[in-house]
């Protein structure tokens, strides 16, 4: 094992070991002083409408069997936001700035250099930058009913979201692969210009509608800024969604319908024209359901729940022509631990049956991932992470593996 590696651990370690001591719990007490100084200045801008937020996520990872080979590795993203009222700083009313960086770094690449699996296997992996991720204003009409967002924004912060499979580390149950993998969607770890509208027609209804240029770029040679050059052999992005919430009286959830298309070109998967390169083909459409619910309630914010995923796209054009995926979380599972999150899900990603047919690859790729999120206080969490990886990459000759890890995060 290498020095830096052995660094992580010692450092993992040496972290346990002061929350095993009530550092945490002295941190907590700084952090939430009123009269510590950075807290009076928070709450002074926040009178002033500016408020700001940072996460600090570290995780670290080893392939203990299968895949391309055994290695470990670490990633660590920070996220800084800053968000600005336009009325509580004295300018106008229904309005809202936004901006986010993201800074990003780690070992080799977990997806691509360890396990060479299509769903990857953190949603944190990504380049190691700097960058401004999100730059944005919303403004709203008719009390909120209504808003309108122009800007570099996320597809994924708003559409094909679901509340239980945000408990996951596998990308799959944020961003389904039918999506991320071919589409060019606005997503982590690049946004891309666009402009959302979303209507909130009553307590149960509520739809989104977007278009977003339809490349944000490719995030190993992006620089520290978004891409805003648009391109029209790039197309646009263009997303739709209706969410249906379940009635008050019933255990809280909901249903999605989204719909997507990128009227840019995209490299035919399997024909070819003369010269040997692929055709090209215009448009890129594909369509989501989402069911996400609360089973059972144990007590108020506890029990039981669970969601479903499904998605499906163009064949001429993806390699991950569908997918499906799902998974049980349990709140509340340990006595006296009542904020701490367990959970197992199951992702599964087919192949498009062109390219299996022509030998490319197999039919599929599954990942269970088996997960336990420790809440120490409202500002830590700690969060150990078991996933075995089935066909990695869909390829026969890479054996199924195994990975585990853990992953703190801390909110500043």
């Amino acid at each position: 094992m290498s020095l830096y590696k052995k660094l992580i651990l010692t450092g993992f370690m040496a972290f346990s070991l002061f929350a095993s001591n009530g550092g945490v719990v002295f941190a907590e007490n700084i952090f939430t002083n009123e009269d510590f100084l950075p807290n009076k200045l928070r709450r002074q801008l926040e009178k002033k409408g500016i408020s700001f937020e940072a996460a600090y996520t570290a995780e670290y990872f080893a392939n203990t069997q299968g895949g391309i080979k055994r290695d470990d590795t670490y990633l660590t993203n920070l996220d800084i936001t800053l968000e600005i009222d336009t009325k509580k700083l004295g300018l106008w009313e229904n309005g809202q700035f936004f901006l986010y960086s993201l800074h990003n770094s780690g070992g080799e690449k977990l997806t691509g250099e360890i396990v060479g699996d299509l769903q990857t296997v953190s949603n944190i992996e990504a380049p190691r930058t700097s960058r401004i991720y999100e730059l944005w204003y919303q403004h709203s009409f008719l009390d909120e009913q209504l808003s309108v967002l122009l800007g570099f924004h996320d597809y994924n912060s708003e559409f094909n979201v679901t509340e239980y499979g945000g408990l996951y580390i596998n990308s799959s149950f944020g961003i389904q692969p039918d999506i991320s993998a071919g589409a060019r969607p606005s997503v982590f770890p690049l946004a891309a210009p666009g402009i959302r509208i979303k209507a909130v027609l009553d307590e149960q209804w509520e739809l989104l509608f977007a278009v977003y240029d339809g490349d944000p770029g490719d995030p190993d040679v992006s620089e520290h800024f978004p891409r805003s050059d648009l391109d029209s052999s790039s197309g646009v992005f263009i997303a739709a969604e209706a969410a249906y919430h379940f009635h008050k009286e019933s255990l809280p959830g909901f249903i999605k319908l989204g719909l997507w298309n990128n009227t840019g070109d995209f490299d035919d998967v399997v024909d070819l024209n003369p010269s040997g390169d692929p055709i090209q083909r215009n448009n890129n459409i594909g369509g989501y359901v989402i069911i996400d619910k609360q089973f059972y309630e144990e007590s108020e914010g506890q029990g039981l729940g669970g969601f479903i995923q499904f998605g499906m796209n163009d064949k001429r054009v993806n390699e991950v022509n569908m997918y499906v995926g799902g998974g049980f979380n349990y709140k509340g599972l340990i006595p006296g631990r009542d904020d701490d999150e367990a959970g197992v899900a199951v992702a599964h990603a087919m192949i498009n049956e062109d390219i299996v047919d022509a030998g490319g690859r197999d039919d599929y790729e599954t990942t269970i991932e088996v997960t336990y999120n420790i809440q120490i206080n409202d500002r830590l969490r700690i969060q150990p992470d078991v996933q075995y990886i089935i066909n990695p990459g869909a390829v026969s000759s890479v054996k199924d593996a195994l990975v585990a890890g853990v992953r703190v995060e801390i909110s500043l």
